[in-house]
């Protein structure tokens, strides 16, 4: 009798546990830039972008893919990849892959990006998603 209430109590909260399923994926990467590389452009859809001052001429991306979904997701890494180039005025681009989401009534899929991007010093100008960041900002960082 005691089995058969512990079976029907589990069997009861799963559906629940699976309604609520949130995953997350993690990646950095490690860029070094010219000295003489002034500007860095990040084309990255989310709205959470932290933008970090550090020593040196490394660029560090952190970034986290998180999805909720009411169904089990198995998560890309491919969908963490970043695109880089840098030109011949030594333009540092960065750009990353869009969110998905599905919301159909049997299934609701949504996925949101969140990255740390720490940038040399040495970089005077940040421009995120086609805006500049302003000097006063960057300055505070």
């Amino acid at each position: 009798m005691k089995k058969l209430i512990y079976c029907l109590g589990i069997a009861l909260c799963l559906p629940i546990i699976q309604l609520s399923a949130q995953d997350q994926l993690q990646k950095s990467e490690i860029v070094s830039l010219d000295k003489n590389c002034r500007e860095v452009q990040l084309s990255l859809e989310s709205k959470q972008i932290k933008i970090y001052k550090t020593k040196g001429s490394r660029l560090i991306i952190e970034s986290t893919l998180e999805c909720q979904s009411n169904i089990p997701v198995r998560l890309d890494e491919r969908k963490l990849q970043l695109e880089f180039s840098t030109d011949e005025l030594c333009v540092f681009r960065m750009f990353g892959q869009k969110p998905r989401e599905i919301i159909k009534p049997e299934i609701q899929i949504k996925e949101r990006f969140v990255y740390t991007v720490y940038i040399p010093e040495h970089i005077s100008q940040i421009i995120i998603n086609g805006q500049i960041l302003k000097q006063e900002v960057f300055a505070n960082l």
